[in-house]
C-alpha cells in the first residue's frame, strides 16, 4: 500500500513538472505573432550563417584598431558605426529578400508587449536583440573594443563549478553585518535552497556559467565567472558602481549619483542612483523611469579572509527601505581569490519585469563583449594596461 501511494505521488509530481514546462515553453501565438516569429526565424538563419558573419568579421578586423579605451567618442567612431549599420542592413536585405525587414522592426515593440514579454518566442530572442542593438552605438563600440582587446587579454583562472552550490552561498547571509531592512530584503534568496530545476542559459567552459530557476513565483538567477583581476581590483571594476570611471565602463548606465557612502570597519554602506541607458532587447522593458536606486554593502574578509561579500537591493530613497514592485531585486555576490585572479559567484532574485529568456540574452551579451570591454577600460583608467 505504501509503495502504491509513493508511486502515485511520484507520478503526480512528474505530471506537475510536465504541465509547468508546457506552460512556460509553449504558447498559442496569434496569426499576427506567428508572422513575426516566422520572419524572425528567417532573419535568425541569415545572421547565424557563415556568409553574414564573415561580412561583419571583415569590417571589425579592418577598423578595430581605430578604437581606444577612453570615454571620448571621436567623430570617426560614429562615422564607422553608420558605415557598419548600412553594411549590415544592406547584407541582411540581400540575404533575406523574402522578409520585409522595415515592417518587422516596426512591429517588434507591439510584439514584445504581448506573449513575448514573458516567453522567448520560439528561441528568437537573440534575433530580436540583434535587430534592436544594431543601431546602438555603445553596443557597437563595445564590440570593436572587445575585438581589439581579444588578443591581449590574459587568461582567466580555471572556473571551479563547485561554486554553483547555492545553498552554501546564501548561507553566508546569516554571518554578514547587514542593516535590518537589507537583511529582510535579502531573505528571499534563501528560497534557492529549495530549487532543484536550474536551467542553464549560457556557459563558456572554464570561464562562466549562468542559470535560472523559479521557486513559487520568484525568479532567481545564479552565475559563476572567473577573471584575471585579483579580488580587490575585481570589486573595484565590476561591483563598486561608485568607483570613479564606473559609468564609462558599463553599458547599462551613463552616470551614478552617490547619495551615501559610509565606511565602518570592514563594511562599506552605499546608496546610489544609476541613470539608465538600456541597450538592445532591454529597450522592450517598460520601466517608467530612467533612474534606478540601489543600496549596497560590501564586507571584506567574508565569508573567509581575502574574500568580499557584496549585497545589493533595489531601494526606495523616500521611504528609506527596500523597493517593491516590478523593479525589485536582491543580489548576493561573493568574490574569492582563485590563483592570481578571482572567482565570482552571484545569486539574485530577478526583477518581476525581467523574463528569464531576456535576462539570458542580456547576460550572454555582457559576457561576450561588455565585461571584456569594462576590464580593458578599467586597466587603462588605473594605469594597469
Amino acid at each position: 500500500m505504501d509503495d502504491a501511494i509513493a508511486r502515485a505521488e511520484r507520478e503526480a509530481q512528474d505530471s506537475e513538472r510536465v504541465a509547468k514546462y508546457a506552460t512556460e515553453n509553449f504558447r498559442a501565438w496569434s496569426e499576427g505573432e506567428r508572422q513575426v516569429i516566422d520572419s524572425l526565424k528567417r532573419i535568425g538563419d541569415v545572421i547565424k550563417s557563415d556568409a553574414f558573419l564573415e561580412v561583419s568579421r571583415k569590417f571589425v578586423e579592418q577598423h578595430k584598431h581605430v578604437f581606444e579605451f577612453t570615454d571620448e567618442n571621436k567623430l570617426e567612431y560614429t562615422a564607422l558605426h553608420e558605415q557598419y549599420v548600412e553594411l549590415m542592413e544592406k547584407t541582411l536585405v540581400e540575404m533575406a529578400s523574402d522578409v520585409d525587414i522595415d515592417s518587422l522592426v516596426g512591429n517588434l515593440p507591439e510584439f514584445m508587449e504581448g506573449g513575448a514579454s514573458e516567453q522567448d518566442p520560439e528561441q528568437t530572442g537573440a534575433t530580436i536583440d540583434f535587430l534592436l542593438s544594431l543601431t546602438d552605438f555603445p553596443i557597437f563600440k563595445s564590440m570593436m573594443l572587445a575585438a581589439r582587446d581579444e588578443a591581449t587579454t590574459g587568461p582567466a583562472p580555471a572556473l571551479d563549478t563547485s561554486a554553483l552550490d547555492s545553498s552554501a552561498h546564501v548561507g553566508v547571509l546569516t554571518t554578514l553585518n547587514l542593516p535590518t531592512p537589507m537583511r529582510a530584503a535579502l531573505a528571499p534568496l534563501a528560497k534557492v535552497n529549495e530549487a532543484d530545476n536550474w536551467q542553464r542559459l549560457a556557459e563558456k567552459k572554464g570561464e562562466y556559467v549562468m542559470e535560472t530557476t523559479r521557486v513559487d513565483k520568484t525568479k532567481f538567477s545564479r552565475m559563476t565567472m572567473s577573471q584575471e583581476l585579483p579580488p580587490p581590483r575585481f570589486v573595484e571594476c565590476f561591483v563598486d558602481f561608485t568607483d570613479p570611471g564606473s559609468a564609462e565602463r558599463h553599458a547599462y548606465f551613463t552616470k551614478v549619483d552617490v547619495l551615501k557612502h559610509e565606511q565602518n570597519g570592514k563594511v562599506t554602506d552605499i546608496l546610489a542612483r544609476m541613470h539608465l541607458s538600456l541597450p538592445g532587447i532591454l529597450k522592450a522593458l517598460k520601466l517608467g523611469t530612467d533612474t534606478w536606486d540601489v543600496r549596497m554593502t560590501m564586507e571584506a574578509d567574508q565569508p573567509e579572509p581575502g574574500c568580499t561579500a557584496c549585497c545589493m537591493v533595489s531601494w526606495d530613497v523616500e521611504k528609506d527601505g527596500p523597493k517593491d514592485g516590478r523593479m525589485a531585486m536582491s543580489r548576493l555576490t561573493i568574490v574569492r581569490p582563485s590563483g592570481d585572479g578571482t572567482q565570482c559567484t552571484m545569486v539574485e532574485s530577478m526583477p518581476p519585469l525581467m523574463p528569464e529568456w531576456m535576462f539570458g540574452v542580456m547576460m550572454s551579451n555582457a559576457m561576450k563583449t561588455q565585461f571584456k570591454t569594462a576590464l580593458a577600460t578599467y586597466k587603462k583608467q588605473k594605469g594597469l594596461a
